[in-house]
C-alpha cells in the first residue's frame, strides 16, 4: 500500500499522473484499444484461517490484458478490460480471472479520476467464491518527451489494490508502444477447508508487461 501511494504522490508531484497508455479525448466516440502481453508475472497465492497460520504458492504467468475506452462527451468516458493471471507451480495452476467497468471523468489535461465495478474469481479451487467490489481511484498521463508519455494509475476498492505504471511510445499515427509495470492483488478470494478449518486465500499478480494501443 505504502509503494502505491508514493507511486501516485510522485505522479502528481511531476503532474504526470487507465491501464495501458491512456485515452486522453473524451469526445463522443473517441476510443482506444489496449493489448497487452504480461510473459513473467508473479503470481503468489496466501491463504490463512483456523490453526494453519499462513503458507504460499508461487507461480509464474504469461497473460494477456486487454481493455477499451470509450468517449461519451462532456468530460465522460467508459472503460471496460479484463486480466486474467494464472500462475503455474508443480500443483498446476492458480491465480484470477478480473473483469472491470469504470467510468471516468477528466479532472485536468492530466489527471481523471474514476469509479466502477470489479469482478475477481478464483482459478485453481474446489471451493470458490466471487469477489465483487466497487473501485475509485486516479489515472493520468503527461508528455515528458517528443511522442512520450509517462502514465499511471492507482485504483482501491475493499479487498482489492490495483495499480500500474509505465511509458508509451507513438510508432505511428494513432498507434503506441507501451512498457509498464503493473501490480493487483485481491484478498478473500478464495474459500476452502483443512480439517474441518475454513481458510480463505489473497492473491497478487505482479510484473512487467508491454503492448500496443491504437486509438480513433
Amino acid at each position: 500500500m505504502k509503494k502505491a501511494v508514493l507511486t501516485l504522490a510522485l505522479l502528481f508531484v511531476f503532474s504526470s499522473m487507465a491501464f495501458a497508455s491512456p485515452l486522453t479525448d473524451y469526445s463522443t466516440g473517441k476510443t482506444s484499444i489496449d493489448l497487452n502481453w504480461r510473459p513473467n508475472l508473479s503470481v503468489v497465492d496466501s491463504y490463512t484461517g483456523d490453526g494453519i497460520g499462513t503458507e504460499y504458492q508461487k507461480g509464474k504467468s504469461g497473460t494477456v490484458d486487454w481493455g477499451i475506452t470509450t468517449g461519451l462527451g462532456n468530460k465522460f468516458a467508459v472503460q471496460y478490460s479484463q486480466y486474467n493471471p494464472v500462475g503455474k507451480d508443480s500443483y498446476g495452476g492458480y491465480g484470477m480471472n478480473t473483469k472491470e467497468l469504470n467510468v471516468l471523468y477528466k479532472l485536468n489535461k492530466n489527471v481523471s479520476a474514476f469509479a466502477g465495478y470489479h469482478r475477481a474469481s478464483f482459478v485453481g479451487g474446489d471451493y470458490t467464491k466471487n469477489n465483487n467490489t466497487l473501485q475509485v481511484g486516479l489515472t493520468g498521463y503527461d508528455e515528458i518527451a517528443e511522442n512520450t508519455t509517462l502514465y499511471g494509475t492507482l485504483g482501491e476498492g475493499n479487498k482489492l489494490l490495483n495499480w500500474e505504471v509505465g511509458v508509451s511510445y507513438e510508432v505511428a499515427k494513432n498507434t503506441e508502444f507501451n512498457f509498464g509495470y503493473r501490480y493487483k492483488k485481491v484478498r478473500n478470494l478464495f474459500e476452502g477447508y483443512n480439517g474441518g478449518s475454513i481458510y480463505s486465500d489473497n492473491v497478487t499478480a505482479k510484473g512487467f508487461g508491454y503492448g500496443v494501443t491504437y486509438k480513433f
